[in-house]
């Protein structure tokens, strides 16, 4: 009997939500014919777009460069060989490899004499194993000899044995470059028009007022915006859940915080009823484990509305920043004018983005679809686990099936790599740089968040994937900048909006915080 180890996809997903950025040690690009992919030594810790300045030199040089054909603008089929004597070697290797993830009567995992593991599992699948163990040593200096720098990890998609010893197709994926972008400057791009309400006014002020106001016992069921003293008891399985409980909590109905359900159940109810109802608990009480539902009963014991205080030029002077009401509605009115003209800077942005990228149709090879793909539904995930929700919980959501959801995921992945691809040429064009008193900028905004020193940041990351990832999204984001900059903005009936540049906008990222964790990222596969 012979059983080989398997594993499973915690979503349930075709698409693999492997660890690992596109072009990563962990990324592992693999198509469906045949199966079999190259580790990612070769473009280890690589970014999207990133240009990797030098490839490890492991292995025998190859004595001339390797034969190269165009599959597209962007694509590369190296044809690698391999002697006989070296072909019998990594078979062997192979073998045992395979061995310890199988059980063959009579022997030891790991010890099983490769013509066994080959009756159990195929001579193909044997030669497929050695190429992953011997390819990588050739593989280096190929790159090297043909000039090329993979955006993801190179795949084999074609091994046949020779009576020299082997030959092997590797399809290199190359980030896609565009000489120009699409021209943007003036270009016309319609923004949606903004007005500064007295209704935005009034509400920001009474939110105000809020942070001031004082409570009064009602007789009559919770409104949203009103107090509710409220005891929660949560249980699963009939044993308690002491994180989702609590007595005498004052909670405000309408806020969306501490549990799922929780004010949809509060509102409309009056002080003595009880509410029952199911929920999940949020990773925050949960410590980001995945847990089952629990029943939450909630007795309202009192309801308290709002009394906000009386506004007048005396009140405004002893809690606030400004001395009279009118200098506070003005304060109010111009702060709200700044964050909608930022919301239309942004829009304006993304509609010249999605124009150019309309237009440019970059030509992006698959594998490099594909890894944007992982990473976004590794991302997922990570949102879906943090939730407490599953992949089939955000499938009902969407009112979506698997195989929707994969297209909607590549097509997504297509859009976000052909945004980049465009920036980037932005940035080429415009002659666009970060210098180094921009990233000591950033070190030092994101290292009180970090817990270390903006020296300590900066020498950490120095060299680092991480730190050329952030330098990536900053040039990416003085690109985007640059591009809402050339276009013009008009409204409706094609007026131009002036949306204010000057001066520039704070082009800093949150990059470090999400580049930065200090914990290296483990391997998927041991025996690589």
């Amino acid at each position: 009997m012979v059983q080989e180890d398997g594993g499973s996809n915690p979503l349930g997903h075709p698409i693999s939500p492997r660890r690992g950025r596109p072009g990563s040690k962990t990324d592992r690009t693999r198509r469906t014919e045949p199966p079999l992919t190259l580790p990612a030594a070769p473009v280890a810790d690589a970014e999207p777009g990133e240009v990797v300045e030098a490839l490890p030199a492991d292995g025998p040089p190859l004595p001339e460069p390797p034969e190269i054909t165009e599959v597209s603008p962007f694509e590369r089929r190296l044809t690698l060989r391999m002697d006989r004597l070296s072909l019998e070697k990594a078979k062997n290797d192979a073998a045992r490899r395979l061995s310890r993830g199988m059980n063959i009567k009579g022997f030891r995992r790991g010890k099983a004499p490769r013509r066994m593991v080959e009756s159990a599992v195929g001579s193909e699948r044997v030669r497929d194993e050695a190429m992953e163990i011997a390819l990588p040593g050739l593989l280096g200096p190929a790159l090297r000899a043909a000039e090329l720098v993979p955006a993801v990890t190179p795949v084999a998609d074609n091994v046949r044995e020779t009576d020299e010893g082997a030959e092997v197709d590797i399809l290199v994926s190359l980030w896609p470059v565009l000489d120009r972008p699409p021209v943007y400057e003036g270009r016309q791009f319609e923004v949606t028009g903004f007005e500064v309400t007295e209704e935005m006014v009034e509400a920001n002020i009474e939110r105000i007022l809020g942070q001031f106001a004082e409570l009064e016992t009602v007789g009559r069921p919770a409104e949203e915006g009103d107090y509710v003293s409220v005891n929660l008891h949560a249980s699963r399985n009939g044993r308690p859940v002491e994180a989702a409980s609590a007595d005498d909590l004052l909670y405000e109905v309408g806020s969306g915080t501490f549990l799922e359900g929780l004010d949809a159940n509060l509102a409309g109810c009056a002080a003595g009823e009880v509410k029952q109802f199911i929920t999940v608990l949020p990773a925050a009480m949960t410590g980001g484990r995945q847990e089952g539902p629990v029943e939450v009963s909630a007795l309202v014991k009192e309801v308290r509305r709002k009394i906000l205080p009386d506004i007048d030029d005396e009140w405004v002077s002893d809690h606030t920043e400004y001395e009279t009401e009118a200098e506070l509605r003005q304060g109010v009115t111009e702060q709200l004018g700044e964050l909608r003209l930022e919301e239309m800077r942004k829009h304006l942005r993304d509609a010249a983005l999605a124009g150019l990228v309309e237009e440019a149709q970059v030509e992006i090879p698959p594998a490099v679809i594909h890894a944007q793909a992982r990473e976004m539904l590794e991302n997922l995930g990570r949102s879906l686990q943090e939730s407490g929700r599953t992949f089939d919980d955000f499938l009902q959501s969407t009112g979506s099936t698997p195989e929707q959801f994969q297209e909607s995921l590549l097509d997504g992945a297509r859009v976000s790599l052909s945004e980049m691809i465009i920036l980037e040429a932005v940035a080429r064009r415009a002659g666009i740089t970060v210098g180094d008193e921009e990233l000591r900028s950033v070190y030092e905004s994101s290292a009180a968040r970090l817990r270390e020193s903006p020296q300590a940041l900066a020498e950490r990351l120095r060299g680092t994937v991480q730190e050329r990832s952030i330098l990536s999204n900053m040039l990416r984001s003085k690109a985007g900048l640059e591009l809402a900059r050339r276009a013009v903005a008009v409204d409706g009936d094609g007026n131009p909006l002036d949306l204010g540049f000057d001066p520039p906008a704070d082009v800093a990222t949150d990059a470090v915080a999400e580049h930065a964790d200090p914990q290296p990222v483990p391997d998927d596969d041991p025996d690589d």
